[in-house]
C-alpha cells in the first residue's frame, strides 16, 4: 500500500498541479479537448469497424475458418473504440460539444452496454471512490475473486492467481447478459425514478441491437447458429479479457492503496487519485493509441475531462510535481511488469488463509 508523506501540506495541492498542467498545454497551444483530432480518430475507427464487420460477413460465408479468423479484426477494432472513443466521450473529454460526447459515448452499445449505467458505474462510482471497499463496484466480483484486503477471504481464493485469468474472458459477456439487468433490478447506483425510465428504455434498445448485430445477422448470413455462436464467444471473450486486464493493471498490482472507506486517504483529490492508480508502458506509442491513453492511468484519474491524446504531454509535469511534493508515482516500464504485479497481488490477496493454519 502506498504511504504518503504525513508532513505534506495538502492545501491547494490539486489547484497548484492543475495550474502547472494547463500552463504546459497553454505554452504549446494545445486545447484541453482536441475535438478535431478525436473526431478524426473516431471516424477512422468506426469506418474500419464497418469494413471489418462486413468482411467478416462476406468472406466468412466461404468457410468456418475464415469466419472464425475474421471475427478477430472487428473485435479488436471494437476494443479500441471502447477504450479510445467511448471512454473519452463518457467523461466529456472528446469535445467541447456535449452532443458529440454523447454520440461517442453511445459507442458502448456496440458491446451491448448501457451508456447511462456506465456513467453511474464508471464516471461517478469508480472515479469518485477508486479502490474503496464497497464503493468502487469495479473491484466487487461477488466473491469469485478477492481483490481488496477488506473483502471476505474464502478457501478458493488461494487459487485465484491461477483461475482469475480464465474468468477474465467472461467479463463482457457477464456484463452484457446479466450485469446491466442486475444493476437495474437492484438499483445499484441509486438512480432516480425518472432517470431509471430512460435507463430501461435504453437497456431494451441496446440489447435488441446487440442480439441482431452479433447473433441474428451472422446466423442468417452463415446459415449456422453454431458457427455464429463460436465467433461470438471467441470475439467477446477476447474483448472481455483485454478490457478487464487493462483495469487490473491500472488498479490492482499490489502497490496501489486499498482504502477501507472513502475517508481513509483524506479529502485531497491529488493524493486519492495518484495513490490508487499506476501507469504502465507509457513509452509504447502504439499501445497508448490502442488503449486510448489508459496506460497513463494516473493522468487520466487526475484529469478525466481531458482528451487522452494530451496525457503524454502533461505526464512530465505530473511526475515532477509528485517528486517535489513527495508523492509516490508508480509507473511500470512494461506491460509484463504490470502483469507480474497483478499476479503477485492475486497471490497476496489469497495467501492470508494459510496464516491461520
Amino acid at each position: 500500500m502506498i504511504k504518503t508523506d504525513t508532513t505534506l501540506k495538502t492545501k491547494n495541492l490539486y489547484r497548484d498541479l492543475k495550474t502547472q498542467v494547463y500552463s504546459r498545454l497553454g505554452e504549446r497551444g494545445i486545447p484541453t479537448r482536441q475535438s478535431r483530432r478525436m473526431l478524426l480518430q473516431a471516424t477512422f475507427l468506426f469506418t474500419l469497424w464497418i469494413v471489418s464487420y462486413f468482411a467478416f460477413l462476406y468472406w466468412g460465408q466461404q468457410s468456418e475458418v475464415y469466419a472464425l479468423l475474421l471475427s478477430l479484426p472487428w473485435a479488436f477494432v471494437m476494443l479500441v473504440i471502447q477504450l479510445a472513443v467511448m471512454h473519452d466521450g463518457s467523461h466529456g473529454a472528446s469535445s467541447e460539444s456535449a452532443l458529440m460526447n454523447k454520440v461517442l459515448t453511445a459507442a458502448i452499445s456496440f458491446i451491448g452496454g448501457s451508456a447511462l449505467l456506465w456513467e453511474s458505474q464508471h464516471c461517478h462510482a469508480h472515479h469518485s471512490f477508486t479502490n474503496v471497499h464497497k464503493k468502487d463496484h469495479d473491484i466487487d466480483t461477488g466473491g469469485l475473486l478477492r481483490l481488496h484486503s477488506s473483502q471476505e477471504l474464502r478457501e478458493h481464493h488461494r487459487y485465484q492467481h491461477i483461475y482469475a485469468w480464465l474468468l477474465y474472458p467472461l467479463f463482457v459477456l457477464s456484463w452484457i447478459w446479466w450485469g446491466d439487468l442486475r444493476d437495474i433490478i437492484k438499483n445499484t447506483y441509486s438512480i432516480s425514478r425518472q432517470r431509471m425510465k430512460r435507463v430501461i428504455v435504453e437497456f431494451v434498445i441496446v440489447k435488441i441491437w446487440h442480439v441482431l448485430l452479433f447473433l441474428v445477422v451472422p446466423t442468417l448470413v452463415f446459415q449456422s447458429f453454431a458457427l455464429t455462436l463460436a465467433c461470438y464467444l471467441i470475439s467477446f471473450g477476447l474483448l472481455g479479457f483485454f478490457m478487464v486486464v487493462i483495469f487490473q493493471l491500472a488498479h490492482m498490482t499490489g502497490v496501489q492503496s486499498l482504502p477501507e472507506n472513502e475517508k481513509s486517504l483524506g479529502d485531497e483529490f491529488t493524493l486519492r487519485q495518484v495513490s490508487t492508480t499506476v501507469n504502465f508502458a507509457t513509452e509504447n506509442r502504439f499501445l497508448t493509441w490502442v488503449l486510448g491513453g489508459l496506460n497513463f492511468q494516473i493522468e487520466h484519474h487526475l484529469f478525466p475531462q481531458m482528451s487522452h491524446v494530451n496525457y503524454p504531454v502533461i505526464q512530465p509535469v505530473v511526475i515532477k510535481f509528485c517528486m517535489e511534493k513527495g508523492i509516490p508515482y508508480f509507473n511500470y516500464s512494461s506491460v509484463m511488469g504490470a502483469v507480474l504485479g497483478h499476479q503477485n497481488h492475486l497471490k497476496e490477496m489469497g495467501r492470508p488463509i494459510f496464516n491461520d493454519k
